[in-house]
């Protein structure tokens, strides 16, 4: 039976004692039951007794300065959930803890930001080949990774040359529930759209409470394209789009096209009506609590 591993990165660069007191506390095992250790690290560790190990790796280039691999025995039976755990070291480290998005539609680069005050928010990483900086000694390992955190889902001070927008790709990494298109055969492609953004409004807009205007609109055409089609459609694709547009009536208001422009006298009606919250204008706070 295999263990349980994890990574991560960090923001600042990982104190060993405050490692050793995160793990702990997010196993539920003592202190002396954690092994923590630069990368690469032979000598003095205690392989025999230890339930939990950490390697770390201090990066000298990039926006990122830690990079940690944990790894629990078969022994730990109820490891803790990756999400559980990158919240605990990201307030005892006192540091932006930064965790893959292990969804089927995520992309690579996209992370999920554990910070210290206990909220999470997203943000796209890229890996870079590292520059030459004469002033480091010793010269960095060219070998050794280095990240750039290129744009934030909210403005961070742990980033401050980040591109703070939406992230469409944090939305996608999250498809969901559409229990009325799922079952619809040839017809799904056609509905989903509407059904996919309908519940989406639904539930407050997963992940990060933002949507792009460029998203709705593209969905508003999708809705179009169910519109130029309705006359060949069979009855249980139209009762599951009068179900839809009966909801998105209930989450909507009419604003007479103002939001997005459209001409009431040229426009389907689905058109004059926004979200009661507009999800691309909502300011994304400094605390995701609040």
């Amino acid at each position: 039976m295999n263990g349980t591993g994890y990574g991560f990165l960090t923001a600042a660069a990982p104190d060993p004692d405050a490692l050793t007191r995160a793990l702990a506390e997010a196993f539920g095992i003592p202190a002396a039951r954690v092994d923590v250790a630069p990368d690469g690290t032979v000598d003095g560790r205690n392989w025999d007794t230890a339930l939990v190990t950490c390697e770390y790796e201090l990066l000298r280039t990039g926006d990122l300065r830690g990079m940690l691999n944990v790894y629990a025995v078969p022994a730990v039976t109820t490891p803790p959930a990756p999400e559980a755990l990158a919240t605990v070291l990201a307030r005892t480290l006192d540091t932006p803890v930064l965790a893959e998005v292990e969804t089927a539609t995520a992309p690579p680069s996209l992370r999920r930001v554990f910070l210290p005050q206990g909220w999470t928010t997203y943000a796209t990483v890229e890996d870079l080949d590292p520059t030459p900086d004469p002033t480091l000694d010793p010269a960095p390992d060219p070998d050794q990774p280095s990240f750039h955190v290129h744009t934030t889902q909210t403005g961070l001070a742990a980033f401050p040359g980040a591109e703070v927008k939406g992230l469409p790709s944090a939305v996608h990494a999250f498809p969901p529930h559409t229990p009325l298109t799922n079952g619809l055969g040839t017809h799904r492609d056609l509905l989903h759209p509407w059904e996919a953004l309908i519940s989406r409004m639904a539930a407050g807009w997963p992940p990060a409470r933002w949507y792009g205007a460029a998203m709705y609109r593209d969905d508003l055409a999708a809705r179009d394209r169910l519109e130029a089609a309705l006359p060949t459609l069979p009855d249980p694709v139209r009762t599951a789009l009068a179900a839809l547009d009966s909801r998105f009536r209930e989450l909507t208001v009419d604003d007479a096209g103002k939001e997005l422009g459209a001409d009431p006298s040229t426009t389907p009606w689905y058109r004059h009506r926004r979200p009661t919250a507009l999800p691309w204008r909502v300011l994304l706070p400094p605390d995701g609590s609040a």
